[in-house]
């Protein structure tokens, strides 16, 4: 499932005051946020350990015109991981799994030229490098929410025909649902049980007897909350849910349940809780340090956060914990009008204390001195030492920042040669220059500045072209696609494809088509021989050029 992006700045950028939200306030907020007979939301608040706001507005069904209420279940979508998580910790705590073992030890069939060891503990935190079958189906023209009856036996059986990896296990982090499905396999191997009969158990220990994973889109699942969306034109219609997968999202919750383990958490220490004490913290001998079990590890609101949000067709949910402030904030909806992570930054907002704000990096020290560059150099390519593509242009006098074929970024010009980037202002750019050679500098609060060169201009015709024209073949997902060339421009077509897609060419090497970024892969004779495409939650998907090779003599390179 595709978690649901908003930008929030509005509410990052703020001012925080430390004045605590009323129960009014949030009334308030409810009433502004949505109508009575829209899709319902449900907001939860936890201090201290104990339950300080619960409020419900809206229908569970609009076709019956059901109130929501607190014991209404919805889906939580990727907040779910978190449960899934838990088991796997469980499991280890009790010495039936570890979280170092290779995960071939459970799935003997996959990835059998993959020398690394792929871990358990890569699968929680999305450092295996295995590819988002959600994507993959997408790249099949087969997505995973058409799928009547898809379930994770499903999943197993496309991951096992992959022979790739995104990247070397433990090396970057890429978040993947496919981690959390061959999660749940492996619950049911350790502890003899299935997943839904081991997770279940789980939530009795929790006391959350209304909390379950689905098993079956077609049961009834009691005070189910329906998913609505309108698609724009203002006409609510019923988001269709065919699907039987489970363990990275599709887990059916009420909020009484949720706030019943907001303050478990909150209290672990109280009652030596030793499974949900380890559950908030990082994995231990990781790589990564910013995702943890089934939850971001990262900053909120300027604060050390707990945290993860979820987005499932119309149902999307949100969980905000900061521990510092023993404070829980807990969203979620079925309603696709509205996103519950700007709901819970704006309340939470309201709630965290200025006392615990962390202390801003000096980040901009590191800018060097600025020197004027001629404006009309700044327009065009630019790369990173990683091979990231951005680029910016100029649309009547004002420069923007665009990545691949995304909504570009306005830049706002501070300085001479310094920028911030429009809605972000704590990202700055800063332009240099040196012996003719373009460079920019992109600075932000925690990071390292991240450098990108100018690219020359590239303008490839005639036989350069040819070079491209060809079948390209991808023997894991059994799909294909074709280049053309027409009019000194190269065009890919697919199965499926209305029209052919002109294809955007940055360098000689590098191609875009819509959200498609295309690697070209060069033979010693500098012929074309593949293409690596890389989309989304998908890196270097191998295409093997079948038709138009062309001949050349192979050269014996061994010493006379």
């Amino acid at each position: 499932m595709k978690t649901k992006f908003f930008l929030v700045s509005l509410f990052i950028t703020s001012v925080l005051c430390s004045q605590t939200v009323t129960s009014p306030e949030i009334e308030k907020l409810l009433t502004e946020i949505i109508g009575e007979k829209d899709p319902g939301l449900f907001i939860g608040v936890v201090k201290n350990g104990t339950v300080i706001y619960s409020g419900v507005r809206g229908l569970a069904n609009l076709q019956h015109q059901v109130q929501a209420n607190s014991a209404s279940s919805s889906n939580v979508a990727s907040v779910a991981k978190q449960f899934t998580a838990l088991c796997i910790l469980k499991l280890s705590l009790k010495n039936k799994l570890s979280l170092e073992d290779d995960i071939r030890k459970y799935f003997p069939k996959l990835y059998p030229n993959i020398t690394d060891s792929i871990k358990i503990r890569h699968l929680l935190n999305h450092s295996s490098g295995i590819r988002d079958y959600a994507d993959l189906m997408s790249l099949q023209q087969n997505p995973w929410w058409r799928q009547e009856g898809l379930d994770n036996d499903d999943v197993i059986e496309l991951i096992e025909k992959q022979n790739d990896l995104n990247f070397p296990p433990g090396s970057e982090y890429l978040y993947s649902n496919t981690n959390y499905t061959l999660l749940t396999e492996i619950v049911a191997v350790a502890s003899e049980v299935s997943f839904h009969d081991y997770s279940k158990q789980l939530f009795e220990e929790l006391g959350m007897k209304n909390t379950q994973f689905l098993k079956n889109y077609m049961a009834v699942i009691p005070n189910q909350v329906l998913p609505y969306s309108d698609w724009g034109n203002g006409i609510w219609q019923q988001f269709p849910m065919i699907t039987n997968l489970y363990g990275d999202g599709f887990l059916f919750t009420t909020l009484e349940d949720q706030l019943i383990f907001e303050k478990a958490i909150q209290n672990a220490e109280q009652t030596n809780n030793e499974l949900l004490q380890k559950s908030q913290k990082e994995i231990p001998n990781s790589e990564i340090t910013t995702y943890g079990f089934g939850l971001e590890l990262t900053d909120r609101l300027n604060r050390k956060a707990v945290h993860h949000s979820g987005g499932t067709g119309s149902y999307h949910a949100q969980t905000i914990r900061f521990p510092e402030e023993k404070l829980s904030v807990f969203v979620m909806s079925s309603n696709s009008r509205i996103w519950s992570g700007s709901i819970a930054d704006k309340i939470a907002s309201k709630m965290v204390s200025s006392t615990n704000l962390k202390k801003k990096d000096d980040y901009l020290a590191q800018i060097p001195k600025i020197e004027a560059i001629d404006s009309n150099q700044l327009p065009g390519l630019y790369k990173t030492s990683k091979g990231k593509i951005v680029r910016i242009i100029e649309k009547e006098g004002v420069l923007y920042y665009q990545v691949d074929n995304n909504n570009p970024f306005k830049l706002i010009k501070e300085k001479t040669s310094y920028y911030a980037v429009e809605p972000l202002p704590s990202i700055k750019i800063v332009f240099t220059q040196n012996r003719g050679m373009v460079k920019f500098s992109l600075y932000r609060p925690g990071n390292e500045p991240r450098i990108h060169t100018k690219l020359p201009e590239v303008e490839l015709q005639g036989h350069q072209l040819d070079a491209f024209v060809g079948q390209y073949q991808n023997e894991e997902l059994n799909i294909s696609f074709e280049i053309t060339k027409e009019d000194n421009a190269i065009f890919i077509s697919q199965k499926n494809y209305k029209r052919p897609q002109k294809v955007e060419i940055l360098t000689p090497d590098d191609f875009l088509v819509s959200d498609y970024k295309l690697m070209i892969k060069r033979d010693i004779f500098n012929r074309v021989k593949e293409i690596l495409l890389t989309t989304n939650r998908l890196k270097n998907v191998r295409f093997t050029k079948k038709t138009n090779l062309i001949f050349q003599p192979k050269i014996n390179l061994k010493s006379t």
